[in-house]
């Protein structure tokens, strides 16, 4: 258990200076030196290639996941085939999706070609930048079978927004030009791979051993059937996280997809507790419905929603005071601040999946995952058809009350199905009064006056919430965990004065 705490809060340290590092380039950096249309590139080719890799992986990584224990509990580490056979799968399997994407080529690139011809010139990239990302990822979760986590964070978290930040300075000062840079910009799994089999090979875990062992022989039939569900639960939930990017370059243009972008990641932030908590709630949550300890899995169930719940909730009020001012510094913010109104719904989105809890996660991990398939497919069915419509007659704000409807529904099916099969719930009086803390913090720092200055506009409204929330946090006693935290910092500052 100590491995997975402390390696759970070095990952999550690293997911907050990634997204410190992202929002410098994406806020800051590429505004400034790209035009939207070539920021919309980065954004289309990633979400493309997220989804090509997504399909081709075949469920790999969530079999290894679920069965890597019974090979490395059964088989020596130089006897393992998993790595191999999991390699080999990926191998045929974007062998197979690059076949169907060549056959489908010139169909895609007509959607594209009026709205987004910048994307059609570099349609080719999808094809580099998925093969890469798709190795990467079953290395780094071979990786994390292996309790290195942490690997895997920094490459994916940091060292790609490293990577970004040197490929924009350069092209800033004219070291490269925009297709070396777009192509580089692709190329970045290539440095991942490089990086997390180094690291694999240092610490002794790297084997590939072709031969098929008695492991594979035996479980073949349920590594199939669990990679079958999982494989198409997963491509649905990626195809429904990405497909608003997808339509919005088609039906809109890459400078709207560009608009779109930038406001989803602000939007992202409020995430990043949530980001944290998966990784170390998962062990967790499989150790107790081992034990069939439903008391725990309750516990876990509700400090994780009022948890996510209260930081949520004031990473928006930081987010939502300041939206103006953050405009206002952005390089070319008079373009990007079309998506504020997509910022506020999109966080309204983010804060109902936190406050709803780990429940994918429950029943990810519990003998009902089936279900888990079958609200993926719900998601899809509701984001495709809004996402166009709404998409089509409101611009970017549309795919925004596409994600607020189609993942409303998501999560309340979930939650209806955990109080009915288990009787799990998520909520109490507590996250009412959360609700209200929140509000009515936002309403005293919006009496504010006007100040002219955009840096202490910003510095007096961040630290006028944070006081606000959080001391009425602390006396209502919303959340045990930030009030054991306050109570050891209370300590802490009595202990140094005796």
């Amino acid at each position: 258990m100590g491995i997975v705490k402390r390696q759970g809060i070095q990952s999550a340290i690293i997911i907050y200076a990634g997204f410190a590092l992202g929002a410098i380039n994406l806020l800051v950096l590429f505004p400034k030196y790209f035009t939207p249309e070539q920021i919309g590139l980065t954004r289309v080719l990633f979400d493309c290639s997220s989804i090509f890799v997504q399909l081709a992986l075949m469920g790999v990584p969530s079999m290894m996941l679920k069965f890597f224990p019974y090979y490395n509990d059964n088989l020596s580490k130089k006897e393992n085939d998993f790595l191999f056979l999991s390699l080999l799968i990926s191998a045929i399997g974007f062998a197979l999706f690059v076949i169907i994407m060549w056959v489908f080529e010139d169909k895609i690139k007509a959607i594209y070609a009026q709205r987004s011809p910048l994307f059609v010139d570099f349609f080719y990239l999808i094809y580099v930048f998925s093969f890469f990302i798709l190795i990467y990822t079953v290395f780094e979760t071979y990786a994390r079978n292996n309790l290195k986590t942490v690997i895997g964070s920094f490459v994916r978290e940091i060292g790609f927004r490293i990577y970004t930040s040197i490929l924009i300075l350069l092209f800033a000062f004219k070291f490269i030009d925009f297709p070396f840079f777009i192509k580089t910009y692709s190329s970045y799994y290539v440095v991942g791979i490089l990086l997390i089999v180094f690291y694999l090979l240092w610490q002794k875990r790297f084997y590939i051993h072709t031969s098929i062992s008695k492991v594979t022989k035996k479980f073949y039939k349920k590594i199939v059937t669990y990679g079958t569900f999982i494989y198409g639960g997963g491509l649905l939930l990626v195809i429904a996280g990405n497909i608003d990017v997808l339509f919005i370059a088609g039906i809109k243009g890459l400078e709207s997809t560009a608009v779109f972008t930038i406001a989803a990641y602000i939007a992202t932030i409020i995430q990043v507790p949530q980001r944290s908590t998966t990784g170390i709630i998962v062990p967790l949550l499989s150790k107790a419905w081992k034990d069939k300890n439903i008391e725990l899995i309750d516990s876990l169930y509700k400090k994780t929603a009022i948890n996510q719940m209260v930081l949520g909730i004031f990473l928006f009020l930081i987010i939502w005071v300041n939206v103006d001012s953050v405009f206002q510094l952005m390089p070319n913010g008079s373009i990007y601040q079309q998506g504020k109104y997509v910022i506020l719904i999109m966080c309204l989105t983010k804060l109902i999946d936190m406050g709803t809890g780990v429940n994918s996660e429950i029943l990810v991990t519990s003998s009902f995952w089936r279900f888990n398939f079958w609200a993926h497919v719900v998601l899809v069915a509701l984001s495709i058809p809004t996402n166009y419509f709404l998409i089509t007659k409101y611009g970017i704000i549309g795919s925004a009350y596409s994600n607020l409807i189609a993942f409303t529904i998501y999560n309340l099916m979930r939650f209806i199905f955990l109080l009915w099969k288990f009787n799990l719930q998520p909520f109490s009086y507590k996250t009412f009064f959360c609700i209200i803390i929140g509000v009515a913090s936002y309403y005293i720092v919006s009496q504010i006056p006007y100040i002219e200055n955009t840096y202490y506009s910003i510095a007096i409204k961040m630290i006028s919430i944070s006081v606000i929330y959080f001391i009425s946090i602390i006396l209502f006693k919303i959340s045990d965990d930030i009030q054991v935290f306050y109570k050891r910092i209370k300590d802490g500052i009595l202990l140094k004065k005796i």
